[in-house]
């Protein structure tokens, strides 16, 4: 449905959208002249740009020649000089005259013609209409509100003069207890039905008209509402709500969730904004024990809380709740961005959520016992990116997250999480703590990771353990770089058989020495592994007592140099956990002090039972390890200094 101001407007510079085929008009030739109205198409044509009284028929037609009616029922007021239709109209005097499909039904009114300009009158008025009687009203309580519609009169009678507020299903009572419905094309603006923002707290009315919204239907909200204590819609099914324009909640005051949709089903949410008003408020938008709910494209800023919470209070039990493309922006104060807890199959995609950095401040999280539940999104400069989140016994399981994370105090977090599947992507900014850290009781879970710009003396992988089983989780380090000095897996003492699996590592060249000493940050790595994938993974080890040892398999290369820099050294064994045909090429770390490799002393067995001496940086002694024999054995040496 179209709406335009009058009639006459439209005839003389109108004409409706493609698929439109009824026009909605707020007066004849002026606002409130007692000619609002709705006209539908007919599907003819004739001259265009007529009015009724040019054609002679009751009939118009727009700039294209489009010929429409009035609706049947419709009502327009005669003062004696508004002569809109040809005669018979307005041959009674001045009255209402009612549209009946082929002329007009008169019914006169003591002192003339009063038009009723708003809805609120015809709540007040006492005038007795016919059943299917059409009104319309250029606002709710005063012209221009917002509220303007047309109502029908039914069969139905009630308590006399009621608003939609007071009935609480959408209709309206008359002084004489007739009952009211709205006419709509399908939307209803609920400023049509009377809730139309009051300057102050609006939470009552809010409240009120959930009422409606809950039996079900399709409304928008277009302007925006002020509340000091939480607008909740309960027990509902089958309704849409939707905020266009500048429809928008605010909290004004109090510490209460602005908006809640809790024990209901199969609702949709479009676009809602709400402001959480700062200091000392909650949660923006809380979807509670639902099912089958859908929230598409929502803005929630200024919370101090959680932005957007969709729990369910049984787990288990409520499945099927969905969020599209939700913007959160905690303005550096929130706590949360995204929380879903306790739900089945419950998604949120392509969130982006930024400046939830207080306590505990994730960006995205699934919490508790969720199960084939996802979460994917951008987060920045939040405490925690991405989270996971339960510690006493398992919660999270069978779900996925994707997430691209920034600036970020922690990258990654979970706690009591089983079977699930991570891809996230952090760059650190540099500072900060651990990127990715699975913690007590996680076990079978994947994570695919690249991670880049770490803080000095923090861990690319923890997976601590500390407090409770973890064991069995693989991380897929795709692409490191720019760790300055942190270690790239620390296993904590209860942590076992975890595995991290470096694919691709851009070392910072400005601090290679070392970094690889730091790759296992830990005494207790149990039976985790790392391993790594086309990389020439080296360290620089100086001898202590003839030994270097070397906590990582995957080490490819060792820069040796001797005992205390000593002119001299000798280099006796290679100690660690290796595993049969690995290979380890030794090189000199000075051009200046000589490492002779020792055969036979320990467990190095050189060709021709012959030392190897290593006098330079270009010498090079290539070693096989035979787990046969446990020893390292020569497969080539180069002498070049």
């Amino acid at each position: 449905m179209k709406r335009w101001s009058t009639v006459q407007d439209f005839i003389a510079n109108g004409k409706l959208p493609p698929n439109e085929t009824v026009a909605a008009f707020e007066g004849f030739a002026s606002k409130g002249d007692g000619g609002a109205s709705l006209w539908l198409v007919t599907g003819a044509t004739g001259t265009p740009s007529q009015p009724p009284i040019q054609r002679g028929d009751n009939l118009l037609t727009d700039t294209t020649g489009a010929v429409f009616k009035p609706q049947l029922g419709s009502v327009f007021y005669f003062d004696g000089t508004n002569q809109w239709f040809p005669s018979p109209f307005g041959d009674n005097g001045n009255g209402i005259y009612q549209y009946n499909g082929a002329g007009w039904n008169y019914y006169e009114q003591a002192g003339g013609a009063v038009p009723i300009a708003v809805t609120t009158g015809l709540i007040t008025n006492a005038f007795n209409y016919e059943v299917g009687t059409a009104l319309s009203f250029t606002g709710y309580s005063s012209p221009g509100d917002g509220g303007s519609a047309q109502w029908i009169k039914t069969s139905e009678t009630g308590s006399q003069s009621q608003s939609p507020a007071l009935r609480g299903d959408g209709t309206l009572t008359d002084a004489t207890g007739a009952v009211w419905e709205i006419v709509s094309s399908g939307t209803i603006d609920v400023s049509q039905l009377g809730f139309i923002p009051n300057g102050a707290d609006d939470t009552d009315q809010l409240n009120a008209l959930s009422m409606i919204v809950s039996q079900g239907g399709d409304y928008t909200l277009s302007k925006e509402y002020e509340v000091q204590s939480r607008w909740r819609i309960s027990n509902g099914s089958g309704f849409k709500l939707r905020f266009i324009g500048g429809g928008k909640v605010t909290r004004i005051g109090g510490t209460s969730t602005v908006f809640e949709v809790t024990d209901s089903n199969n609702f949709e949410l479009f676009s809602p904004v709400i402001d959480g008003g700062g200091a000392g408020g909650n949660h923006g938008i809380v979807i509670s024990d639902c099912n089958d709910s859908r929230v598409y494209n929502p803005i929630v800023t200024n919370h101090t809380n959680t932005g957007i919470l969709v729990f369910g209070t049984v787990s288990d039990t409520y499945a099927r709740n969905y969020i599209f493309n939700p913007v959160i922006d905690g303005l550096g104060v929130a706590n949360n961005g995204i929380l879903i807890g306790d739900l089945n199959d419950s998604h949120t995609y392509n969130a982006s959520v930024k400046g939830c950095a207080g306590s505990p401040g994730i960006g995205l999280q699934l919490k508790n016992e969720c199960s084939n539940c996802s979460i994917t999104g951008i987060v920045e400069n939040c405490f925690v990116g991405l989270g996971f989140g339960r510690e006493s016994v398992t919660g999270v399981q069978n779900s996925k997250a994707s997430a691209i994370v920034m600036g970020c105090t922690a990258g990654f977090q979970a706690s009591g999480a089983s079977g699930n599947s991570v891809d996230v992507k952090i760059d650190m900014l540099g500072s900060g703590e651990n990127a990715i850290d699975w913690q007590q009781n996680c076990n079978n879970n994947y994570t695919a990771a690249e991670v880049q710009n770490m803080a000095a003396s923090k861990s690319v992988v923890r997976l601590s353990g500390d407090a409770g089983v973890l064991q069995d989780n693989i991380v897929d380090l795709n692409n490191i770089k720019d760790i300055s000095s942190s270690a790239i897996a620390n296993f904590g003492s209860t942590a076992t058989r975890n595995t991290v699996n470096i694919k691709k590592w851009n070392a910072d060249p400005a601090v290679v020495d070392g970094v690889m000493s730091r790759v296992i940050d830990t005494s207790s790595a149990g039976s985790n592994t790392i391993n790594y994938s086309d990389q020439t993974v080296y360290i620089n080890e100086a001898i202590s007592a003839g030994v270097v040892a070397i906590q990582n398999r995957g080490v490819k290369l060792l820069i040796v140099d001797t005992e205390a820099s000593a002119a001299t050294g000798d280099l006796d064994s290679i100690t660690g956990t290796f595993y049969d045909g690995d290979t380890l090429m030794v090189r000199s770390q000075s051009n200046v002090r000589d490492v002779t490799v020792k055969h036979g002393v320990g467990n190095i067995l050189l060709n021709g039972s012959a030392d190897f001496v290593l006098s330079g940086v270009a010498d090079s002694l290539l070693l096989m390890y035979n787990a046969n024999i446990s020893s390292w054995t020569q497969l080539s040496g180069n002498n070049v200094t």
